[in-house]
Order: structure tokens, then C-alpha cells, then sequence
């Protein structure tokens, strides 16, 4: 895990590189873009209809469910 120098260092070398920023001393989730509308109690219907993490999921027989993310290679886009 990255201290607070280390991590501003590496979030501004990862971004000159073109690339995103590492993922930090923290718990990350990718979750449903239908389950933060819920939550938030948002009409998000053309987001939730374009979300590759649900559409992903249902192709491998998977219920739509939050992700864990460990590395920005889990990132569903």
C-alpha cells in the first residue's frame, strides 16, 4: 500500500503516462450503474441501459453485482 507521498507521485507519473491513477490506500467497487440509481433515487435509464459492467456480467450468467477492484485492469469500461 502507497503512503501519501508515494501515491501523489505515482497518481501524477500514471497520468502523464496517459494512464489512469493507481487505485490508492482504499476499498474500490465498480458496482451497477441501476444500483447507485436506486440508492440515490435517480432516473438514470439511458446509463443503466449502456452499463458494460451489468451487460458483461449477464453474458457470463452472472447476476448483476458490485465488483471489488484490486487493479485498473478489473475496471469494466
Amino acid at each position: 500500500m502507497l503512503g501519501k507521498v508515494e501515491l501523489k507521485k505515482a497518481v501524477s507519473q500514471r497520468l502523464l503516462e496517459g494512464e489512469p491513477p493507481p487505485l490508492g490506500p482504499f476499498r474500490t467497487f465498480q458496482v451497477p450503474i441501476g444500483q447507485i440509481a436506486d440508492l440515490a433515487g435517480l432516473s438514470l435509464s439511458r446509463l443503466i441501459n449502456a452499463d458494460r459492467l451489468v451487460r458483461g456480467q449477464l453474458e457470463s450468467g452472472v447476476a448483476p453485482k458490485a465488483i471489488k477492484l484490486e487493479s485498473t485492469e478489473q475496471i469494466r469500461l
